[in-house]
């Protein structure tokens, strides 16, 4: 693995790839008003924008064409595009070098980003005290108000052109869909349309949207098919369920205060359409209307509103990258694995337990549980030269309760009804900062990186922990010393293609790059083009 020389930073929340993983932007100065475009192979400067505010944020289109720099304390957002000979109309830059700047206005910026995966670029910005989200399309430069948004975030689904929002009106909450183009049923009317001002159709609208039965939604997960959403409560509430996107409630699952194991009701035909949809009922604005047409709908509703408790709510939801299953973690050490169809428990992950044993089966065959080590002082004894394997213990393992420094990895068939098995524990020296899996992208031997695994971890010191098991079914693990002085990596992010591992040191304001000098090719040239095909 080879290290690229380290390069300062503002934040570390600025580093991102272009989705191509053709250039890597950053934030640099105190105060942060650099933007730095580099190549993602060698981390040469590309280009490079200085604008007058300080600058906290910034996304990539989802083409690569464009960047989205934001400003939080002076309510702006500003565009900025890698192609030389686009330029803002009339000299309105200054001589800066953005293509579009956005000014909130009175009511404030929280947050900034593009409207999610295809149709016409879309910034959405959303203003404090949840009052609205304005959209504004950069060739219309049109802008299109959406009241009450819940959280300041837009949801996508990689698998449609379509991002969903939290809404809230009238003590109710909501989940509104909004599709690009003339999708199916999508409603024209003028108080519906999204940043659509000719009628060509290419315009985002508001598809449908379905009264939740929630009292203080905290997030939403949309499946990888694009079949169901998952809602879940804040952290006073252990509660989450599970709808298709046509408002139909699949199930609820909960914890109620005081007990141990979950309960979760589940939907029947009769009782569908439970979330009511808005679209035909609302008046004048995106929110729900005050009076239901379907008054057993409403007492569905409140029925299943009823508080649940489960200690410190649900802190984290994901659905498998097949769509089949649907994680959920709270406080309390314990993963639920539920269908993600209909919402039934299939297995529970009790990362609470004192002992393991030495091997899991599965569908009459069985492999090993390996307990990975961390050699001590290895950096010090080796001077930070080579690569050190783990060392492993096939015995039953102890771990003790609460410890950020293991790591549990698990295996979930995807053809087999048996619960998940554990394949190893990773037993490190310090907290784990940032564990990612990297991504099979489309590289040569991605059909090969589709079958085994690596994980990468760091822990916020001068070196990189991997974790991989192959197509045959082996296991190794690995700690690479970064071959920096003084660098400690808090923070790690592969790219798109998987081929480039980004390292980010949170304390010095330092990062830098490694590279799999086995599966680098260095021919690739790098284009501007390459990241708008």
């Amino acid at each position: 693995m080879d290290f690229t020389a380290s390069y300062a930073h503002a934040s570390t929340s600025s580093l991102r790839f272009s989705p191509g993983s053709t250039f890597l932007a950053s934030l640099v100065g105190n105060p942060s008003r650099t933007v730095v475009v580099r190549s993602a192979l060698s981390l040469t400067p590309v280009r490079s924008w200085d604008l007058p505010l300080t600058l906290h944020s910034l996304q990539w289109s989802a083409d690569g064409a464009f960047l989205l720099v934001t400003a939080l304390e002076d309510a702006t957002v500003f565009v900025l595009s890698l192609d030389p000979k686009r330029e803002a109309r009339y000299g309105e830059d200054a001589g800066e070098g953005w293509i579009a700047r956005l000014q909130a206005g009175a009511e404030g910026l929280v947050h900034a980003q593009w409207a999610p995966n295809d149709g016409p670029h879309t910034v959405l910005c959303f203003s404090e005290n949840d009052m609205r989200v304005t959209a504004w399309q950069l060739a219309s430069e049109t802008p299109t108000l959406i009241d009450s948004p819940k959280t300041a975030r837009a949801y996508s689904n990689a698998q449609s052109n379509t991002f969903a929002l939290l809404q809230r009106h009238d003590n109710k909450e909501a989940v509104s869909l909004f599709v690009q183009g003339s999708h199916g049923n999508a409603k024209r009317e003028r108080h519906l349309e999204l940043a659509d001002p000719d009628g060509d159709g290419q315009g985002w609208r508001l598809w449908k949207s379905f009264l939740v039965a929630t009292n203080d939604a905290a997030g939403l997960a949309w499946s990888p098919t694009g079949l169901h959403i998952a809602i879940w409560e804040s952290l006073l509430e252990y509660k989450l369920q599970l709808y298709t996107i046509a408002g139909q409630l699949r199930a609820t699952f909960a914890i109620e205060a005081g007990a141990e194991e979950p309960t979760t009701v589940y939907s029947t035909s009769s009782r569908a359409n439970n979330g009511t949809s808005l679209a035909s009922t609302q008046q004048g604005s995106l929110g729900p209307s005050s009076s239901l047409r379907n008054r057993k709908a409403q007492e569905h509703l409140s029925d299943n509103r009823s508080i649940a408790g489960g200690g410190l709510g649900i802190r984290c939801v994901e659905f498998a990258p097949n769509g089949k299953y649907l994680a959920v973690g709270g406080a309390d050490e314990k993963l639920w694995i539920l269908d993600a169809t209909d919402g039934q428990q299939l297995s529970v992950l009790d990362h609470s337990k004192t002992s393991y044993g030495a091997s899991s089966k599965s569908n009459g065959t069985s492999e090993q549980l390996i307990a990975w080590r961390e050699p001590h002082r290895w950096i010090e004894e080796t001077g930070g030269r080579g690569i050190i394997t783990l060392e492993q213990n096939t015995l039953p393992v102890a771990p003790p309760a609460n410890v950020p420094g293991t790591i549990y990895i698990w295996l979930v068939e995807p053809q087999s009804a048996s619960a998940p098995i554990l394949l190893a524990m990773l037993l490190l020296a310090a907290p784990v900062t940032r564990a990612c899996w990297q991504p099979a992208g489309t590289r040569e031997d991605s059909a090969i990186a589709a079958i085994g695994a690596t994980l990468g971890l760091v822990c916020g010191t001068s070196a990189i922990y991997q974790w991989s098991r192959n197509p045959d079914k082996s296991q190794n693990a690995e700690a690479i010393p970064i071959p920096i002085d003084g660098f400690a990596a808090h923070v790690l992010r592969w790219s798109p293609d998987g081929a480039n591992l980004l390292l980010a040191d949170a304390t010095a304001g330092a990062f830098c790059c490694a590279i799999d000098a086995d599966g680098q090719d260095g021919s690739r040239s790098i284009s501007i083009a390459d990241e708008s095909r």
